[in-house]
Parts: structure tokens; C-alpha cells; sequence
């Protein structure tokens, strides 16, 4: 049986090599699902979920942060800002973070766009992750 193998590359950490038979990411128009034998693609991603089915069975989840994917003979790259196992979520510290992020994103002058849609994702991936995990 064919699979596809995924990478998935952040700044702090880089899982690769995954042998799968499908990946599914949050492509900024909608949920992608790729399969054996996909159509070569690039796509911009938003933040959302990323599941993949491992070859010798079983699901890893995961919630990456905007980033790019890339699909070209059986390969999937994924590059994304960060990606969350969901297995590994200290909820604690998501909720933390998220509520830091409000309260920032609170202060800010409307002006500081950039800074406001960064908080913005900042708060979309906490509120996923806990709700996923």
C-alpha cells in the first residue's frame, strides 16, 4: 500500500518523515484533506487543526499557527509558525497565555493592526487548542 510521508517544520521543533495515509490542515480557504497520490499543491495556511493517520494505525492531532503546506509526489510539508500536539496540551498554560493575549489585544490602539491580528491568532489557536484537547 502507498503512503504519503509529512513533514512539518516550525521554528523550535521539526517532526519528519511521518509515514501516513492522509493529513488534513486548515488551508486559509478551508480544510484540506490530502490523500496517496494528491495533486502537487502549495497553500497558505490559517490557524486550525491538523490531523494525520499514521500508516501502522491510530491519529495524531495537532494546532498549528498559520504557515504554508506543500504537496509533490506523496510528500506533504507543512511550515507553520507552531504546531501543538494536542496529546502533549498543558491547559494551565494555554489559558494563561490566551488570557494574556485579551488583555493586550485590549490595549492596543486600533492603528497597531499588525499587532492586533498577530493577538488575534494568538487567541483563535489558545481557544482550539483547548477546545480540541
Amino acid at each position: 500500500m502507498k503512503e504519503l510521508t509529512l513533514d512539518i517544520v516550525t521554528p523550535g521543533k521539526d517532526i519528519t518523515g511521518v509515514a501516513v495515509t492522509s493529513v488534513t490542515v486548515p488551508g486559509s480557504n478551508g480544510e484540506m484533506t490530502f490523500l496517496v497520490e494528491h495533486t502537487d499543491i502549495i497553500s497558505s495556511l490559517d490557524v486550525g487543526p491538523l490531523f494525520y493517520k499514521k500508516k501502522e494505525g491510530g491519529e495524531e492531532k495537532f494546532v498549528v499557527k498559520s504557515g504554508f503546506v506543500q504537496v509533490e509526489e506523496n510528500k506533504v510539508s507543512v511550515l507553520t509558525e507552531s504546531a501543538t500536539n494536542l496529546k502533549e496540551v498543558d491547559r494551565q498554560s494555554v489559558e494563561e497565555r490566551k488570557k494574556n493575549a485579551q488583555e493586550k489585544f485590549k490595549t492596543l490602539d486600533e492603528k497597531l493592526t499588525q499587532e492586533r491580528g498577530k493577538l488575534f491568532n494568538d487567541i483563535k489557536e489558545s481557544d482550539l487548542i483547548l477546545k480540541l484537547s
